[in-house]
Order: structure tokens, then C-alpha cells, then sequence
């Protein structure tokens, strides 16, 4: 299996998916998915992950990714599993708790390298090794939501 979901992320807003999901709207892209604002089944605010670019490598890759999400513990240091399942069309995706507000990638721009490096040390060592994997995936393409660890480590 190779190529694209979709050639535009757009194409999917709107769009109901199996298991009760509606794609509200676009937020962003990393390495190899988007991520949509969307509602699970509940009605509740969600953040969908659906992989762009279809590879026997990425969809390893984000299998791995759903089943360690799925197996971790409530944490207040990283956003909550939702749910998963399939597109219409085959395609894997991943629903996660939803926070308003910038990006990591957009906070740590705006830090200094010493005070960016701290935080993600400081986040780290509240994980165990299968939560830290997961979340270096996050950090590396920009997804994990900074004011949710800042805010419920402040509690």
C-alpha cells in the first residue's frame, strides 16, 4: 500500500466517519498526517490524526502509535486517547483529546533554547519509556499541545 489518502486535507472536513466522528475543520499537518478539530460520538471536542502520505512504514508507525495510546494510563502530561477506527476508504486514524492553543513547535520558537530544553526534560521524566516514545513522536512534528502540560502541572 503507497500513495495518499487524500490530495488536500480540506476534502475531508465535513466528512462523517465510522464509529460516530465528524471532521469539523483542518488545524495542521506533521511528518506524515493531518489533524482535524472534529466531535466524537458523545458530541465532544476532539482532535483527529489521519496520515496523509500512505506507506507500509507510516502506517506501521502510527499503528504503533494507537496501540501505545490506547494502553496508557490517564496522565495530566500529555493529551487523552479518544478512540480510533478506520476512514471510509481504509485509512487509520487516531482521536485524542482536543486543546485550543499554539502548537510546541509555536511555543518553543518563541523560547529560549535553555527554557525549551528544560520543559521537555521536565515533561519526560513524568513518562514511563512507552509514554516517552510517543511523545518524541509528538514533539518531533509539533503536535503536543504546550498549555495543557503548563496548566495541570501548575495544580
Amino acid at each position: 500500500m503507497s500513495g495518499a489518502a487524500s490530495t488536500r486535507p480540506e476534502v475531508i472536513v465535513g466528512e462523517a466517519l465510522p464509529g460516530g466522528y465528524r471532521v469539523d475543520r483542518y488545524l495542521a499537518s506533521g511528518g506524515f498526517a493531518w489533524i482535524f478539530q472534529a466531535r466524537d460520538p458523545r458530541g465532544q471536542t476532539c482532535a483527529l490524526k489521519i496520515p496523509y502520505e500512505i506507506t507500509r512504514l507510516t502506517l506501521r508507525l502510527f499503528e504503533r502509535e494507537i496501540k501505545v495510546m490506547r494502553s496508557l494510563p490517564p496522565s495530566p502530561y500529555r493529551v487523552a486517547y479518544v478512540g480510533d477506527g478506520l476512514t471510509f476508504k481504509g485509512v487509520p486514524f487516531l482521536a485524542m483529546e482536543y486543546v485550543d492553543g499554539p502548537t510546541l513547535r509555536h511555543v518553543l520558537a518563541a523560547t529560549p533554547i535553555f527554557s525549551a530544553g528544560f520543559l521537555v526534560a521536565k515533561v519526560q521524566t513524568k513518562y514511563e519509556r512507552s509514554e516517552a516514545i510517543v511523545l518524541w513522536q509528538h514533539l518531533w512534528v509539533g503536535i503536543v499541545m504546550a498549555p495543557l502540560a503548563f496548566a495541570r502541572s501548575r495544580q
